[in-house]
């Protein structure tokens, strides 16, 4: 995990330090995660490897999301790391309702911005009286943040450069970066539908009765088909864009394509790390916010 990780649950324990996951809790925010290993919540677990890789995903959560904040569970809102690459460090963090859909939207580059600018909009709806406090709460944050030198911009220029390298708009409005070859357009190559048409034959398989699934799924076929061609030929990130875009819209008819199409291609990119997460999502894929194994 990246730094500023680490620097907010010690300035979290500056505020409560008995429960510092429930520090933010005056705005509806709980550390959760990754933070259930600092907190030693998980320390008296006992469970399978697959059950702590799905520890607090989410329904639409992609293998590249790891989730550090839960917020408002009617609407199922949760805060997480983002990175292209297992390999790497995150290089944003993103907030979905997932209770609405699979669209992400970027909130930072680092907790404190992401946690900053979430209060941005907190402010704007809560109770007059509470106003006041979460002030004062954003002041001392923005005040840590400075010196830790954080930038707290919604798109620092880390994710404005990684924009610059995103191959395509996904579902999920997190975009697709992966290795591409632009001289010999080695890599990647378009979906053989364009993402309107996509969304319709999706929406058909999700609303289509038992006897129409296999009528509706030939019309899919040859969409399945090109990937997994494109597949063949090395262009990787086809099937991962194809993969994600299926779980991002959510149709749970189709969780083996989705474990098949990601897992396929990330392993042969070298991310067997998101394979392996991809594969134990879809094996017990949940909706709600039941997602803890503490």
């Amino acid at each position: 995990m990246p730094d500023d990780f680490y620097s907010f649950w010690d300035y979290c324990k500056t505020l409560n330090k008995a429960e510092p996951s429930k520090a933010l809790s005056q705005i509806g925010l709980e550390l959760v995660g990754p933070y259930d290993v600092l907190s030693e919540k998980l320390q008296t677990t006992n469970k399978s490897p697959d059950d702590y890789l799905i520890h607090w995903r989410y329904y639409h959560d992609p293998p590249e999301f790891q989730t550090v904040l839960k917020g408002n569970d009617s609407t199922e809102y949760h805060i997480g790391y983002f990175r292209d690459d297992p390999n790497s460090l995150p290089v944003l963090l993103a907030a979905n309702h997932a209770k609405k859909d699979g669209v992400f939207t970027c909130v930072g580059g680092n907790i404190f911005g992401a946690v900053w600018n979430y209060m941005e909009t907190f402010k704007k709806n809560c109770d007059p009286f509470k106003k006041l406090t979460v002030a004062g709460l954003q002041s001392k944050i923005k005040k840590q943040a400075e010196n830790l030198m954080l930038p707290l911009d919604l798109k620092p220029d880390k994710v404005k450069e990684r924009n610059k390298r995103t191959l395509v708009s996904t579902f999920n409005s997190l975009g697709l970066v992966v290795p591409y070859n632009r001289k010999t357009q080695v890599g990647y190559r378009h979906l053989c539908v364009e993402n309107a048409e996509l969304k319709k034959l999706l929406d058909r398989v999700s609303k289509a009765s038992p006897q129409q699934l296999d009528k509706v799924m030939s019309e899919l076929q040859p969409v399945l088909t090109a990937t997994s061609i494109a597949t063949d030929e090395c262009d990787f990130g086809t099937g991962i864009e194809l993969g994600l875009n299926i779980l991002a819209h959510g149709v749970d008819s189709l969780n083996s394509t989705i474990a098949r199409f990601l897992s396929t291609n990330y392993e042969l990119m070298g991310r067997d790390v998101f394979a392996v997460i991809i594969r134990a999502h879809m094996n017990n894929r949940r909706k709600g916010v039941d997602l803890s194994i503490c």
